[in-house]
């Protein structure tokens, strides 16, 4: 994208640009000064995976739907044990229903292996959102595309989980938005 780290997506919708250009800044950041410095191999090899994912027709082909938009752990309230209340709502806009899901699986799954839990506790709580989501389509079976979908966002938001857990906590940390040359300052909670 102009401005960017990442090569120009050409045909790719703007949601999906974003999110393939956010990615790869990610690992741009862990390659430059954090957990993947002096690991270029690995960092190509995760660029090449999202060049080959953002190629994917799967990752474009959706009906957008209203999305919360920042659907993290802490955005969440469970007032009993049966009930849940999305809270945080400045980020809700049409989007790809996908990106919420792999966003809060990520989350819950870093959460749980950073408190000591093991990954097959982590793979369960994934599976059972993946399952909720299919429930409450009504047909409880999710399509190979949104599964696919679903797969980029996840690793996007581990990506980006990763990247935070190496930034400094001493206050606001300056962040480039991908496309745009124009740093802006992100409060702690935002990251």
């Amino acid at each position: 994208m102009p401005g960017g780290d990442g090569p120009v997506i050409d045909g790719l919708d703007l949601p999906t640009r974003i999110a393939v250009a956010e990615a790869r800044a990610f690992v741009d950041d862990l390659a430059r000064s954090s957990v993947l410095s002096g690991e270029a191999t690995i960092a190509d090899g995760l660029r090449r995976r999202l060049d080959a994912w953002s190629a994917r027709a799967s990752l474009t082909d959706f009906d957008a739907t209203l999305i919360h938009g920042d659907a993290t752990t802490t955005n969440f309230v469970f007032p009993t044990a049966t009930e849940v209340v999305a809270i945080d709502w400045e980020r809700l806009a049409p989007g790809n229903p996908a990106d919420d899901r792999g966003r809060l699986a990520a989350e819950v799954a870093a959460g749980i292996r950073s408190h000591g839990g093991p990954a097959a506790e982590a793979d369960a709580v994934v599976e059972r959102i993946l399952a909720s989501y299919g429930a409450a389509l009504g047909s409880g079976r999710i399509d190979e595309p949104f599964v696919e979908r679903f797969r980029f966002h996840r690793a996007s938001s581990t990506l980006r989980i990763a990247r935070n857990g190496w930034l400094p906590s001493d206050g606001p940390a300056v962040a480039r938005r991908p496309g745009s040359g124009t740093p802006r300052v992100t409060r702690e909670e935002e990251r």
